[in-house]
């Protein structure tokens, strides 16, 4: 949940009275404690007192979201994260997550942040990753797949070239029927002169294309043959199939991340943390501000 982080300081004041365990929010039966939001920034650490800020709202909401995520996991598929595991991540972060958390840091107005929020960009990553496997673990769904929706596991080498007309994707057809290579023709006609010679990204998932039609075609054009024409949205299209390959259940069950459509994967897990405020009870410290669930955040204090 991304959010901008403005240094807007409001005059009020939240006091701990000392005690760093006073709760400054509750999702559900968990509460998020001062003494939490202190490990986030330096600016958050002292006596117990917190200036209420733009950035300490966000703060609290981003805690809110994530601990009401790590709440579901458990109560979804019985999986909990440990901090053992964080600190394992973290000494094993990939490029796209080690990115992730320095441009956060490097965001104007987060000079003050800790390890802390090191360690929370650890947590949502293991909540992704657990949630991910969780949704494509259960043998079912994935016999499901191989049987009705074999493109999800599927991998392509495929060429095409497109043309704006039925008429000129037969000219095509019949120019390659006549013995001319497929990649002249493509330099020669094709409206994509993205592909050098039609050749598409190799090897690629079988539902790359945003077109529908297209994914139904490379997955129905017998591998080494002329296909077409093939209309969709972009034109009319002749294929050439070099190679296709779907996972066997073995594979499949060994490994489901790695094998399955990642953007049919973001959207399930989309869907999932879409449904983690829901029937959930928050509650903010008023001299914070007021839960706002439309806006998935914390409106300051009236």
């Amino acid at each position: 949940m991304r959010r901008a982080w403005l240094l807007l300081a409001v005059a009020l004041v939240v006091t701990a009275c000392g005690d760093s365990d006073v709760e400054v929010a509750n999702v559900g039966e968990t509460a998020i404690t001062l003494s939490e939001l202190q490990t986030l920034r330096t600016s958050y650490q002292g006596i117990g007192t917190l200036t209420t800020s733009e950035p300490l709202r966000s703060d609290v909401s981003n805690l809110i979201i994530q601990r009401a995520a790590q709440d579901r996991l458990g109560d979804d598929f019985g999986l909990r994260i440990t901090e053992d595991e964080i600190d394992a991540k973290l000494a094993s972060l990939n490029p796209a997550e080690a990115a992730a958390i320095e441009n956060f840091k490097q965001t104007p107005g987060n000079a003050d942040v800790t390890d802390g929020y090191e360690r929370e960009f650890a947590r949502s990553f293991l909540i992704q990753g657990k949630v991910r496997e969780a949704l494509v673990s259960d043998p079912g769904l994935q016999f499901d797949i191989l049987q009705n929706q074999p493109e999800l596991v599927t991998s392509v080498c495929a060429n095409h070239i497109l043309v704006a007309t039925q008429q000129e994707a037969d000219d095509v057809m019949q120019r390659l029927g006549a013995g001319e290579v497929f990649a002249a023709i493509a330099a020669d006609v094709s409206l994509d002169q993205v592909s050098p010679g039609g050749r598409l990204t190799c090897p690629a998932p079988a539902t790359a294309s945003a077109s529908d039609r297209f994914v139904d075609a490379v997955m129905l054009a017998p591998v080494g043959e002329h296909f077409g024409p093939v209309e969709t949205e972009f034109g009319w299209h002749v294929l050439l199939i070099d190679a296709r390959e779907t996972v066997t259940p073995e594979q499949f069950a060994a490994d489901p991340v790695s094998v399955i459509d990642p953007e049919w994967l973001s959207r399930r897990f989309t869907e999932w943390f879409r449904t983690v405020l829901d029937d959930v009870e928050i509650s903010v410290d008023e001299r914070i501000g007021r839960w706002v669930p439309e806006a998935f955040g914390i409106a300051p204090p009236e």
